[in-house]
């Protein structure tokens, strides 16, 4: 400050803050004033990460979307959890359009990644079938008695290769003779058919078809007088029930429907592959929902046979109630 003119300023060096933000780096005194410098470099050379900054905290890199194939990270790779990773089972992300239902993030084969996909299934050729004894068979509707006040879902995957007649899929079969009941792919039409018969015959028969050569989610659930099919997640019939069902001791069946005294199949069976036999005691569907590939058992579980054992012709049942289920004739385990 001078006495006779005043204040006076001189041009400052060094750094400055010319806009209250972390983003521009080295803001420095230019003639008198403060002038910003260039953008912060924020990138992390990541294609799995958003860069951005934020003035009052700087750089930030937030994870991509899971399973987006970015520039940088393609060519059967994706990003998940903001790192670019080869594509699957074991990579921690569910990749619904690459064909998985369940991923365990870690790439150690038979741990638990390939949970949720069927590792075999049972293979019939119209000669052979599977068959659980009604000595084996735990409480519940399994048992024989689905009177129309029990609960029932029957489901498997099934891939007909020939549906030229009534393709049985599960039947509760009397000890020789017709069944009584039955979850079959009708003939001709492709359509799911429930058959059940005590004092009187009654059959439903859903509106949608099953296609041949093509695995299919098909299920049958009972809740109280109401039947509902369903054909790959979706309702596929709505059917009210007016007989009784019968209580019968005989053995459940898978592909087929009739056995005589010797427990050999007399009626029709199936032709192709069947997998994931669910059994439950409760109606475990009641509007469209999607398929899991391998089923896991619920409380109300009277039977899973999933077909991923070595070999036969006893087959393990997944609920874990010792409901063993026996390959008959030709049947055979494929994968």
């Amino acid at each position: 400050c001078d006495a006779k003119t005043g204040c006076t300023y001189q041009s400052a060096a060094g750094n400055c803050d010319a806009d209250g933000s972390v983003c521009t780096d080295k803001d420095v005194c230019q003639n008198g004033n403060c002038a910003p410098g260039p953008a912060l470099n924020c990138d992390d050379a990541n294609p799995c990460t958003a860069d951005a900054c934020d003035k009052l905290k700087g750089c930030s890199h937030a994870a991509v979307a899971n399973g987006l194939a970015p520039t940088g990270c393609d060519g059967g790779k994706h990003c998940v959890a903001g790192a670019c990773v080869v594509k699957g089972c074991g990579d921690g992300y569910v990749d619904t359009a690459g064909g998985e239902q369940c991923d365990d993030g870690n790439p150690t084969a038979c741990d638990g990644c390939e949970a949720c996909k069927s590792l075999g299934y049972l293979s019939l050729d119209g000669k052979g079938w599977a068959s659980a004894a009604a000595t084996t068979i735990a409480p519940g509707p399994l048992a024989g008695q689905l009177g129309l006040e029990q609960d029932l879902t029957i489901e498997a995957w099934v891939r007909p290769t020939d549906l030229s007649v009534d393709r049985p899929v599960v039947a509760k079969a009397l000890a020789t003779g017709a069944a009584a009941w039955r979850l079959s792919i009708q003939g001709t039409t492709g359509k799911l058919l429930f058959y059940h018969k005590f004092q009187q015959a009654e059959v439903a028969i859903g509106t949608v078809a099953v296609q041949p050569n093509v695995w299919t989610h098909v299920a049958v659930v009972i809740a109280g007088t109401q039947l509902r099919f369903f054909v790959g997640g979706k309702p596929a019939g709505l059917v009210p029930l007016q007989q009784e069902r019968r209580d019968v001791a005989g053995p459940v069946l898978v592909g087929a429907d009739q056995v005589d005294g010797t427990g050999a199949a007399t009626g029709n069976t199936f032709v192709g592959q069947i997998d994931g036999v669910h059994v439950a005691a409760a109606p475990l569907y009641g509007n469209a929902f999607t398929p899991t590939r391998r089923p896991w058992p619920v409380a109300s579980t009277r039977a899973l046979w999933l077909f991923d054992d070595l070999k036969g012709p006893a087959l393990a049942d997944a609920s874990g109630l010792g409901n063993t289920l026996n390959m008959q004739g030709s049947a055979a385990l494929a994968k």
